[in-house]
């Protein structure tokens, strides 16, 4: 349905500007936003679940639980088991007295492009519970303050306080983004998983009940 001219446009655009930089009303970029672009410069109309497989083509999409299930006994597993039992059940009663919402947050590099230059990509990403990816393109290597600038971003989407789950690379638990968390109390919340990656997460211990299902090709 794209060309691709009009694909590597899309991709550039998304990988080079935010939502509002483009006339858009979003922050951060979501499924409906690249649809809404779609259909303003192209004339292009496609469901959500197209644009779900064409974005997990270009890369756009958030983190996923592990495939695997607890076969023998780990101790990153068996930690991560005790916080989804013990831990987790303290965020979901926060989030509920503060009317907050809880999201995922994580960084990934986009994978290499057809008939497009070698670059390093990294993207930093957030998904809620009903399944919603808000995403931007970041340069690389991925610094504190534009960690920073993505929270304040989703915080805005998002219309709400923020609970935000992370795993617990030192990166992501820098002393300048507890210091700006400290700012802001009441609007966003860190609160770190015993892991390594979100990916290292098994499905049994997937923070979000329902997932929606891996996108296929017809």
């Amino acid at each position: 349905m794209l060309t691709d001219a009009e694909r590597r446009r899309i991709f550039g655009t998304v990988c080079s500007c935010l939502p509002k930089q483009v006339g858009l009303a979003e922050e951060l970029w979501t499924n409906q936003a690249i649809r809404r672009l779609l259909l303003r410069d192209f004339q292009i109309t496609v469901t959500a679940m197209t644009m779900s497989l064409w974005m997990r083509q270009w890369g756009f999409v958030g983190p996923q639980p592990a495939a695997d299930t607890f076969t023998q006994y780990d101790e990153e597993a068996s930690q991560m088991a005790l916080w989804n039992l013990q831990e987790y059940a303290k965020v979901k009663r926060l989030a509920r007295k503060n009317k907050a919402r809880i999201v995922l947050l994580d960084e990934k590099l986009l994978p290499e492009q057809p008939d497009s230059e070698p670059s390093i990509l990294p993207m930093i990403c957030a998904v809620d519970g009903p399944g919603t990816l808000r995403f931007r393109i970041v340069t690389h290597p991925v610094a504190t303050e534009e960690r920073i600038d993505f929270l304040r971003r989703l915080r805005l989407d998002v219309g709400r306080p923020l609970l935000v789950l992370l795993d617990g690379r030192r990166s992501n638990l820098s002393p300048s983004t507890r210091a700006w968390r400290q700012q802001d109390i009441g609007d966003v919340t860190l609160a770190p998983i015993p892991v390594r990656g979100l990916q290292h997460i098994p499905r049994e211990c997937w923070p979000f009940r329902k997932m929606r299902p891996e996108a296929k090709h017809p």
